[in-house]
């Protein structure tokens, strides 16, 4: 039995002369089947006498390799690669799992090699690309006297969610006492990046005209 795509050498003795069903006449015959094919010889000896003998040679379809996984990934994200189509798998790196765990930091390529229950071979590749995290920030610290009011800018993204719930990109705060504002601003590729900004409060001054 044969892989797809794989030679193997037949030989005959038995005579001094061969005649093959491929039309060969020699002992030996090279053959790359693509499918399971029977092969015939007529064995003649100096007497003139023949025999003929056969052998199957059964082809076995490659498997059908995949990498199923995310093909893009923001910045620190780490992703599954499951292999698919076979028994055994290698990895490039030399991993032995169907399922591996990366976190590349460049666009970067894997590949695997699957191996089915019949012995064959097939690889596949898979390409992750890597998209930079969304450069964010917010309008910088402000301080305040007690009751007044500030606007808070957030830049970087197509979406933001601030720590007060609210979703646009601006929002306006009165604090009544120095208060930490958070931002989760999102790009187009789905990348996240965390801001935060310090308002300050100061106290109103006491005054006291006896």
């Amino acid at each position: 039995s044969l892989c797809m795509g794989e030679t193997t050498t037949l030989s005959v003795s038995g005579g001094t002369t061969y005649e093959w069903n491929t039309g060969a006449t020699t002992q030996d015959i090279t053959i790359t089947p693509t499918q399971t094919t029977t092969y015939t010889v007529t064995v003649t000896d100096i007497n003139g006498c023949t025999d003929e003998d056969e052998v199957t040679v059964e082809v076995f379809e490659l498997p059908e390799a995949s990498i199923e996984g995310e093909s893009e990934i923001c910045t620190q994200e780490e992703i599954e690669l499951t292999a698919e189509g076979g028994t055994s798998f290698v990895w490039r790196d030399g991993s032995t799992a169907a399922a591996i765990f990366v976190s590349p930091t460049e666009s970067t390529t894997y590949e695997v090699t699957v191996t089915d229950a019949n012995g064959c071979t097939a690889s596949a590749t898979h390409t992750v690309d890597v998209n930079e995290n969304t450069t964010s920030e917010i309008s910088s610290n402000a301080e305040l006297c007690y009751g007044e009011q500030v606007d808070l800018t957030a830049s970087g993204g197509v979406t933001y969610v601030w720590s007060t719930g609210e979703t646009t990109a601006t929002i306006n705060v009165t604090p009544t006492t120095t208060t930490i504002y958070s931002v989760i601003v999102t790009d187009t590729n789905g990348c996240t990046a965390l801001e935060e900004s310090t308002v300050v409060v100061h106290p109103l001054p006491q005054a006291d005209a006896g």
